[in-house]
C-alpha cells in the first residue's frame, strides 16, 4: 500500500538530504585517507545508497507536483524540486556517480494512471483504481 506524503514530510526529507550530503563529503575524504579496503567499500556503499535516496526524493517531489491543486503549493514544491536537482548535480560531480533520470514533471502531470492520481472528485487516489477508496474498508450502508 502506498501512502500520501505531506508537504512537511517532503520539506524535512529535502533538509535531511542536504545535511547528509555534507556527511558524505567527509566520508569521501575518509575513504581516500584510509588504508582499509573494508572501510572504503562501506563508505562507497553509503554514497551509492544516498544517490538512490536522491532519485526517490526527486520522484516523490515530481509526483506531488503533478497531483497538487494549489498554485502556491506547486510553486513551493517546485522550489524544493529545483534544490534537489542542484543537489543531484553536485552529487554527480563530486562522487562521479550518475543518478538515473525519471519521467519529467510534464510527463507525470499528463498521466492519468499510476499509483497516485486525482479521481474525478478531486481526491487523491493512492491505489490507482479511480474510485478514491484508498483503504480496504468498504463502508456499505445497506
Amino acid at each position: 500500500m502506498l501512502y500520501s506524503i505531506t508537504y512537511h514530510g517532503l520539506e524535512k526529507w529535502v533538509g535531511h538530504a542536504f545535511e547528509r550530503f555534507g556527511w558524505l563529503l567527509l566520508a569521501k575524504r575518509e575513504m581516500i585517507d584510509t588504508p582499509s579496503e573494508e572501510i572504503r567499500e562501506y563508505k562507497k556503499s553509503k554514497i551509492e545508497n544516498y544517490g538512490r535516496m536522491l532519485k526517490n526524493l526527486r520522484r516523490a517531489l515530481e509526483e506531488e507536483i503533478s497531483i497538487s491543486d494549489g498554485e502556491d503549493r506547486k510553486r513551493d514544491l517546485g522550489i524544493l524540486h529545483k534544490n534537489i536537482l542542484t543537489l543531484i548535480e553536485n552529487y554527480e560531480n563530486v562522487f562521479g556517480i550518475k543518478v538515473k533520470n525519471n519521467k519529467n514533471i510534464k510527463n507525470i502531470s499528463n498521466s492519468n494512471n499510476g499509483p497516485r492520481t486525482k479521481n474525478k472528485n478531486g481526491n487523491n487516489n493512492v491505489n490507482g483504481n479511480g474510485n478514491g477508496n484508498n483503504n480496504n474498508n468498504n463502508n456499505n450502508n445497506k
